[in-house]
């Protein structure tokens, strides 16, 4: 019989009075051709028996005898009942039990059903959807229609963690409601963890290392023995790989791993043998927290310098500059690379004898776009100067250290774990409200565990968010590189003492951020005006935890549904998921022939010869053009001269590379003092400060005011188009915001036809700072003038920085017009550097 070889379970349904569907099954699947319907009759003593038996199959109605069908339900494995139809079935459970054969009362998916699929449940495998159970697959099918319809789309792992929070919570309807309008999902963890990174588990073999095994100093050995130095993982790697005996390495693991202890370990012995360690990062603020770190560390068995080149400029107690060091005697040099690159470009490198340690931190800023190849000339060329010297390379998020490693000649040693768990949050938020109400209870909710970081793209964002949380009882205050080194370094101790909840960050002050955090969350997944990379996010995300301080560390991501970054079809929900499934991206270091041509101008005016120079470009990561090429452009550039045949760096080209312009900079310069022009506005010039903005509350109106968010940068193109559009607009606008705008009409614009595209307003903003600081004021004072005359904002960290800058340009300049014989520019440069760091 056809039927009874193919059938395994049959499952009744209500279907008419006396009628009854029958669904045939096979391997849980109802058989879309085979429905069965049975009409019922009464027979005496309240018996049933089957009527007529009919199903159809390809379109043609087949009839079975009664018996056959009976034999067919004896020959089945299982008949269900479903339970919810138990009373619409009382006849035919009847008449089962009138013919003795066995049938199941049982639980079924009625979403499975309606799908042509039947699914038993139970207790064990069952699933609360509004007022009824349903299998776990119907679940997982109704939260993905969920996402659908707030137009989510999630990744396997996103819903791999819905399908274990569901298998958790057994209620469909609880997590639906994580994407409803006002849910708060920061209140549990469990509702918003996305993945843990732990610890190594696995433990593969790594031979351990005890201070008291190694053939340490007895003064190095007794410092890292009263600091209960255990030897991590990433540095018994280092160890292993030969840390101790000399070998360059390129030391890659995440961030709070131990990696600035092996460049430790490779330079203190030798530093207590006459062998110098020089240790190079990226910022003035990381070099100075590790020369402090060292200093605290070493300072009574060797001496600590620091080279940062700040100038000593005089605020009256305000702010503190960072004084360098004279560098005779000293054993330990911390510098940034651009202050260690000045001493090689003027030749002095000649004076810092028997370097046996370079330790290179953060080596991942070669794949830095501006950056990248300064740090690639520079480490070039301390190979040539320091031969015997050691190098240690450093980073967190280097993903092809193979093949950087290999270019740079350092074997490289890779670690991918963390030494404490670290969970990785994701919240969807769908309003901006939202986002900070969930922002407020991770914050609250992790007071009494650690401090928190929030990272955010804007520093105006930086002060509504804080703003907000001080409104709430939650003390994190704005942080960002506009702020006083002063203020900065108040804001790291408070942290540091357990005074404040954390601080509120832009991703540009991210790198320079060491705070013992921990929790990261991330407001924003915008840098500027392009979102985060996954070298960035990792980076940020490795502030979360602190070894030997905390058991874990947290990263949160809140991200708007639907939120479109600038230019972007992306969004924040998609880039979020992206972050989190991401890994480290590779550093590329290709860059233009002009910066390279900047890199041979540098090292032959450092005074090696054509010959060294040849063999530090070949050493180069981004040496792509012809040697001779780059030599001829600088002969035509003025910045190398021929003699006897051979090149030379000319008088020109050695006050370029010591003032780190680049070739057509100092043409270009060397063209204005030609003519005359005015020395502020040619040191200006040189390249524009713009860190000026709106008054908060100003930027709101006008926002509010003319109907669209508006840049908080002063110089964003806006301004102009108020300016022309004054007279349309001026019936909307209050007579005080229009009285601002004629002080700014008055002050800051000129009369090119095309205004927005012009530089006159940034010009005339400069030289005011200047000559503001010029009449006594300090970076403070200057500050609160601009707040009180136009409303505007200038930090007076950021103040700080550009009379720094305008020193270093001034001196630039100097070079310059010494080699033209510009006598009378040279006194006038002279009074402006010492005017601007002591005013009269």
């Amino acid at each position: 019989m056809y039927l009874k070889n193919k059938i395994e379970t049959l499952a009744f349904f209500p279907y008419k009075k006396n009628k009854v569907k029958v669904l045939a099954i096979s391997n849980e699947e109802f058989l879309d051709d085979i429905v069965i319907r049975v009409e019922l009759i009464k027979k005496k003593k309240d018996k049933y028996r089957p009527y007529k038996i009919w199903y159809k199959q390809r379109g043609r109605q087949n009839f079975i005898e009664y018996k056959d069908f009976f034999k067919l339900l004896r020959s089945l494995k299982s008949i269900i009942i479903p339970r919810m139809f138990k009373n619409d079935l009382r006849k035919i459970t009847r008449m089962l039990e009138d013919y003795q054969i066995d049938y199941k009362i049982a639980e079924i998916c009625r979403y499975c059903k309606n799908k042509n699929k039947l699914t038993l449940i139970d207790v064990e495998n069952s699933y609360l959807y509004y007022d009824e159970l349903i299998c776990k697959s119907c679940g997982v099918s109704e939260i993905q229609n969920e996402l659908k319809f707030i137009n989510f789309k999630p990744t396997r792992q996103f819903m791999d963690n819905i399908k274990k929070l569901l298998e958790k919570l057994r209620n469909v309807n609880k997590i639906i409601t994580i994407f409803k309008p006002g849910f708060i999902a920061a209140k549990k963890d469990e509702f918003t963890l996305y993945d843990t990174l732990e610890p190594d588990k696995k433990k593969k073999p790594i031979t351990q290392f005890e201070v008291s095994d190694l053939n340490l100093p007895v003064k190095f050995n007794k410092i890292l023995s009263d600091l209960g130095i255990n030897f991590l993982p990433i540095q018994n790697l280092a160890i292993s790989k030969g840390l101790l005996d000399g070998e360059d390495l390129l030391i890659v693991a995440p961030t709070s791993t131990g990696k600035t202890l092996c460049g430790e370990l490779a330079g203190i012995p030798k530093a207590l043998n006459n062998g110098k360690m020089i240790y190079l990062s990226p910022l003035v603020s990381l070099s100075n927290t590790k020369y402090e770190e060292f200093k605290s560390k070493y300072g009574d068995i060797l001496n600590v310098s620091i080279r940062v080149g700040m100038s000593r400029i005089d605020t009256k107690g305000e702010d503190f500059y960072i004084e360098d060091s004279h560098l005779k005697d000293t054993d330990i040099i911390v510098a940034s690379y651009e202050a260690f690159d000045f001493i090689i470009r003027k030749g002095e490198y000649n004076n810092i004898k028997e370097v046996k340690t370079i330790i290179v931190d953060e080596i991942q800023t070669l794949g830095d776009l501006e950056r990248g190849v300064e740090l690639d000339g520079l480490i070039s060329r301390l190979k040539i100067i320091y031969p015997n010297a050691q190098i240690i390379g450093l980073s967190a998020t280097i993903s092809n250290a193979d093949e950087i490693g290999e270019k740079l000649g350092l074997e490289p040693v890779i670690y991918k774990y963390r030494p404490v768990p670290v969970e990785r949050h994701l919240i969807l938020c769908k309003t901006p409200s939202e986002k900070m109400t969930n922002l407020k209870v991770l914050i609250q909710r992790e007071k009494s565990f650690g401090a928190t970081i929030v990272f955010t793209n804007s520093r105006y964002k930086t002060y509504k968010i804080s703003k907000y949380l001080r409104s709430q009882g939650l003390n994190l205050p704005d942080y960002h590189a506009g702020l006083s080194y002063y203020r900065k370094k108040r804001i790291e101790e408070a942290i540091e003492n357990k005074q404040i909840d954390g601080v509120v960050s832009t991703f540009a002050l991210g790198a320079g951020v060491d705070l013992p955090v921990s929790q990261v969350v991330f407001h924003s997944l915008r840098m500027g005006r392009d979102y985060l990379d996954n070298n960035m996010f990792l980076q940020m995300s490795g502030r979360a935890g602190r070894y030997k301080r905390h058991s874990r560390g947290k990263v949160v991501l809140l991200a708007e549904l639907g939120n479109k970054f600038f230019g972007s079809n992306k969004t924040e929900d998609r880039i979020a998921l992206s972050l989190l499934e991401g890994t480290e991206e590779d550093i590329c270091t290709q860059y233009y022939p002009e910066e390279i041509e900047t890199q041979v101008l540098a090292t032959l005016s450092s005074g090696l010869n054509l010959k060294l120079t040849k063999k530090f470009y070949d050493q180069m990561l981004g040496a792509e053009e012809e040697f001779n090429y780059l030599l001829k452009e600088l002969y035509k550039k003025d910045m190398l001269e021929l003699v006897e045949n051979k090149y030379k760096v000319s008088e020109l080209g050695e006050a370029t590379a010591r003032s780190f312009f680049k070739p057509d900079q100092a043409l270009e310069i060397r063209k204005k003092l030609d003519k005359k022009r005015d020395l502020l506005e040619i040191v200006i010039e040189i390249e524009y400060f713009n860190n000026i903005y709106l008054d908060n509350r100003i930027k709101e109106d006008l926002s509010r005011i003319l109907k669209r968010n508006i840049s908080s940068l002063f110089f964003s193109g806006f301004v102009f188009d108020i300016f022309s559009t004054l007279e349309n607009i001026r019936g909307t606008i209050p007579n005080k915001i229009i009285d601002l705008i004629k002080v700014w009409q008055e002050n800051f614009s000129c009369e090119h036809e095309k205004e927005e595209y012009c530089e006159c307003g940034l010009l005339k903003t400069n030289v005011e700072i200047i000559e503001l600081r010029l009449s006594g004021l300090t970076p403070r004072e200057v500050s609160d003038y601009f707040k009180n005359e136009y409303k505007l904002v200038i930090y007076p960290g950021d103040i700080f920085k550009m009379l720094d800058n305008a020193i270093h340009r001034l001196r630039g300049v100097k070079r310059i017009a010494r080699v033209l014989e510009l006598d009378d520019y040279l006194q006038e440069i002279e009074k402006y550097i010492n005017n601007i760091e002591n005013p009269e």
